[in-house]
């Protein structure tokens, strides 16, 4: 393990969108260095490690058994991100996955037991949280900005793109699930961060255009805690125009958020006060333009809190608990769908 005043030494499995990602994230930073990186593909990952000056390993489990590695992120198909984490935890790694950290909620709490018993961070990454306008609407609801919360909306889509029920998102044997476990659970992670936990579920899952049956392109989730509050959330694979839109309703005003940078737009967090009657809301808004041209900040912001949280010895935001209970909410939502009813969650 690296010493306190060295840079963490990270090997990246997997070299897909979001794995290219986190080489470039973890090379870059001052804290930490990239010693090598495996994929599946092999002629992408000789591509990548000549681009990077980095090592390469015939599989994940060489890569995992080499001492001069720290940290491990895992950014594969989601049925391979227990068992990658696992094997790199009982090896003394430190470990960043993908979202939603697996396809079992069961399956990360075993890696949980392996990372307490030896001191290790293990996060499961919903960088949503992270990024500069959601953080910020979080930071002002928790202040009462607006109040108590009323209600919470949000909508999470992409249109998907040709040939894109091909692709691993679309098999079950390698997803876990459809869009309710992709965007769906990022939204679930963020209303569970805001209003969480709940109390109550009910989903409505459709296959609307892609032809993935039995999995489902849209997934409608509604969602109770204790107090009477509730998220409404949509993820979508048929909307056609990229879109995120989070939405705090309370009793003194509102925060919405837009955006997430690139081709979902501008990012920018609008607050609003309370008015009643025909009064026009008073609003103030803050945006984001640096989001527009490099969206990978909520990365950037999730390997910074990552590589301090291993510094210091103690989770430091987002963990696999909290995917444990996004997860949780993800397999509910599919009982409750095939069940068509509301769910009561113990």
């Amino acid at each position: 393990m690296a010493s306190s005043g060295s840079k963490i030494r990270v090997g990246i499995v997997g070299l897909g969108g979001m794995g290219s990602r986190w080489t470039h994230i973890a090379r870059s930073h001052k804290d930490s260095t990239l010693i090598g990186v495996t994929d599946v593909d092999i002629k992408k990952m000789k591509y990548a490690a000549k681009e990077l000056r980095c090592k390469t390993y015939e599989n994940w489990n060489k890569l995992v058994l080499d001492n001069h590695i720290d940290a491990v992120v895992i950014a594969t198909p989601h049925v391979y991100l227990t068992q990658i984490a696992q094997s790199a935890l009982i090896r003394g790694k430190h470990v960043l996955t993908e979202k939603p950290g697996g396809a079992s909620s069961a399956e990360i709490e075993k890696g949980i037991k392996i990372a307490n018993k030896k001191n290790l961070r293990y996060r499961v990454n919903f960088h949503m949280r992270l990024h500069p306008a959601v953080a910020l609407a979080k930071q002002k609801t928790d202040e009462g900005v607006i109040g108590k919360v009323i209600f919470i909306r949000g909508v999470y889509g992409h249109g998907g793109r040709a040939g894109y029920e091909k692709e691993w998102w679309c098999k079950k044997k390698l997803s876990g699930g459809g869009e309710a476990i992709d965007q769906g659970s990022h939204l679930l992670n963020l209303a569970n961060w805001f209003i969480g936990p709940f109390e109550s579920a009910a989903t409505c899952l459709e296959t609307g255009f892609w032809n993935i049956r039995p999995l489902e392109d849209n997934a409608f989730f509604l969602l109770q805690n204790k107090a009477g509050q509730t998220a409404a959330l949509h993820a979508s694979w048929t909307h056609w125009r990229k879109m995120f839109r989070w939405e705090i309703y309370g009793e003194l005003g509102y925060l919405v958020v837009e955006g997430l940078g690139g081709q979902y737009g501008l990012e920018r967090l609008t607050y609003g006060k309370q008015a009643l009657g025909r009064s026009v809301p008073q609003e103030k808004v803050w945006e984001f333009e640096e989001e527009s041209h490099a969206p990978d900040t909520a990365l950037k912001n999730s390997w910074s809190e990552f590589l301090k949280s291993i510094r210091r010895g103690r989770d430091i935001g987002s963990t696999a608990k909290d995917a444990v209970e996004t997860l949780r909410l993800v397999e509910l939502s599919y009982r409750a769908a095939k069940a068509k009813r509301v769910m009561r969650i113990t």
